[in-house]
């Protein structure tokens, strides 16, 4: 039995689609009750009975609404095997010119611009690992999918209007490795996976269905290498960046790695890297290219300076939606 939130459009409703073909029992909830009845109404369509579907039109910005969502549910099926929370909100406009309520208002749905809305989607990720490892005594897993560009209402909701839309996904055919932007059913697939048996070791992670759109994998992969106890050569052009990926390795358990410094465009900076590799560990068993530069714009205008910064952000307690659960 799947309890999910945002139903009534987007990936919530190609989540609720998916799960009635699959022959399971849900309880469906969104803001907008004619759409939530017409998604309750596409899932008897995909082979499940009226019986086995209940809608709690609501808005869990309420205080109340995820203890009625719950009662209502418990009320229909008397249990909740998982939960698929996958409402949220987009509320356009910079930091500067928003009012505080914006904030309120994002974190109230999203977690209790688009600052705000990455701000809040950081508090998921973190809450997700946190509270998979509280979780794990009593049996429940608990991930999280991480989506990039799909194609849904979002956005619209967020006071975009079409022109502007139609450039944000053109141009996420240039972000994303496989040359477009996803379609809500493709992230089901990643929600039924980890809600299925077929995840039943997995618990805390962060799923990325993201057509490839990423940063930093170069030192990403140094980091989950060095989590594994693997020695690493690492190479880059910046010597201060490549020095902290050294010390995130170290910290990750690491006992070796060693660094060369150079632009891999050059020939002799290559074999450099080799040799360095070779005297200090004696062999290569794998090598991982994860160089390349992006600059946009005039490349004469275009500045030195292109690492990106990030910013830490500490965010509210548990969601009251997965506690009453």
């Amino acid at each position: 039995m799947f309890s999910i939130t945002g139903a009534s459009s987007g990936i919530g409703r190609a989540t609720a689609l998916l799960f009635a073909k699959h022959k399971y029992q849900l309880s469906l909830t969104g803001r907008n009750e004619a759409a939530l009845k017409d998604v309750a109404k596409e899932c008897v369509q995909q082979g499940i009975t009226e019986n086995d579907v209940v809608i709690s039109p609501t808005d869990l910005a309420a205080d109340n609404a995820p203890k009625a969502i719950v009662h209502n549910t418990l009320g229909k099926f008397q249990r909740i095997d998982s939960l698929v929370n996958s409402a949220g909100i987009l509320r356009a406009g910079p930091v500067l010119d928003s009012d505080i309520s914006v904030y309120d208002e994002l974190f109230n749905v999203n977690f209790p611009g688009v600052t705000y809305y990455c701000m809040s989607k950081s508090a998921v990720d973190q809450f997700t690992k946190c509270l998979a490892l509280e979780m794990a005594p009593h049996g429940v897993r608990v991930n999280a999918v991480n989506p990039g560009v799909t194609v849904t209402n979002l956005h619209r909701r967020s006071g975009q209007d079409e022109t502007a839309y139609a450039a944000f996904l053109e141009k996420s055919k240039s972000t994303h490795a496989l040359g477009r932007p996803g379609d809500p059913r493709e992230v089901a697939e990643a929600i039924l996976f980890l809600a299925s048996e077929k995840s039943s070791f997995t618990t805390g992670q962060l799923l990325r269905v993201d057509g490839g759109a990423s940063s930093g994998i170069g030192q990403a992969v140094s980091i989950r290498l060095a989590r594994e106890g693997y020695a690493l050569s690492l190479s880059g052009r910046d010597q201060n960046a490549l020095m902290e990926t050294v010390e995130q390795c170290k910290s990750a358990g690491a006992e070796k790695v060693i660094i060369t410094v150079g632009d891999l465009c050059d020939d002799s900076n290559a074999e450099r890297l080799v040799d360095n590799t070779v005297k200090e560990y004696q062999r290569i068993d794998t090598l991982v290219n994860s160089a390349g530069i992006l600059v946009s714009g005039n490349v004469l205008d275009a500045g030195l300076d292109l690492y990106d910064r990030q910013m830490d952000v500490n965010v509210p307690e548990l969601s009251q939606l997965i506690q009453v659960s």
